[in-house]
């Protein structure tokens, strides 16, 4: 069996992966004997998934982890058609990569968000209201989206179309062409909406089956940690009673 695993955490730390620190990967996954084993196949170059979400929450004062109340807010503007094209908008283009297809970058976008901002400082006023509202303690999406001009909406939602569409675009691309029917999606950008959504639709064009955890144990990290050992343990393959914690052990 031949699968995709692709990890998109958002803050904490990065999937079954090396470091506590942001990162996006894609591991190419083979199931042997009964255990999996795992080559990375793709991985982050510079700012993860996760890390442009809580950048940009944070340029935009939406408070922090950005990833669940961006999400939340792009809904809305999806709803109240905010996201509809205008000359003065900001749109993004697909994300290029040097090198590797499958590497991740979201510096760009990031930064195309800070200087859209920056050309525009009419956004300003809004900005530091909604600055106010959470050194007050409101930090709900019901008290953020009154703050919200449908410019901002629109830039929101945008920004998080460029992003889903660039992590389900790459892993359907390796997908095709390592032969993986299967696609295993995981960390806490997998509990975005519009993930979820956009990897469903796109992927059942291409007959592949896509797979997420509950929304609650994408962010569970104790969770993703007992999932990678379970088929080790299946396969017998358990450690001696010596074994201390190891922080920086690869998956791959």
């Amino acid at each position: 069996m031949r699968a995709i695993w692709a990890s998109y955490f958002f803050s904490i730390c990065r999937l079954k992966p090396l470091a506590a620190s942001d990162a996006t990967h894609l591991y190419l996954a083979h199931q042997r004997n009964g255990a999996w084993q795992y080559r990375n196949i793709g991985r982050t170059v510079d700012d993860a998934a996760g890390e442009a979400y809580d950048k940009v929450a944070r340029l935009l004062a939406l408070g922090y982890p950005g990833g669940p109340v961006i999400d939340q807010l792009a809904t809305h503007a999806r709803a109240l058609g905010a996201a509809a094209n205008t000359e003065d908008e900001l749109h993004f283009g697909p994300v290029k990569i040097k090198g590797n297809s499958y590497d991740f970058s979201f510096s760009g976008i990031k930064t195309a968000v800070l200087y859209y901002l920056r050309a525009h400082p009419e956004f300003n006023a809004e900005i530091e209201t909604r600055r106010e509202a959470l050194l007050q303690g409101r930090r709900k999406v019901a008290d953020l989206l009154p703050l919200c001009s449908p410019q901002v909406l629109a830039l929101i939602s945008n920004f998080q179309s460029a992003v889903v569409n660039d992590l389900v675009t790459r892993t359907l691309s390796a997908a095709s062409e390592t032969g993986a029917r299967t696609i295993l999606v995981s960390g806490g950008v997998a509990a975005n909406s519009a993930l979820r959504d956009t990897f469903q639709s796109k992927a059942v064009t291409k007959g592949l089956n896509v797979f997420f955890p509950s929304r609650a144990l994408s962010t569970d990290n104790a969770a993703m940690i007992a999932a990678a050992a379970y088929s080790h343990l299946q396969a017998g393959d358990i450690a001696s009673s010596d074994l201390n914690a190891e922080p920086n052990l690869r998956i791959a």
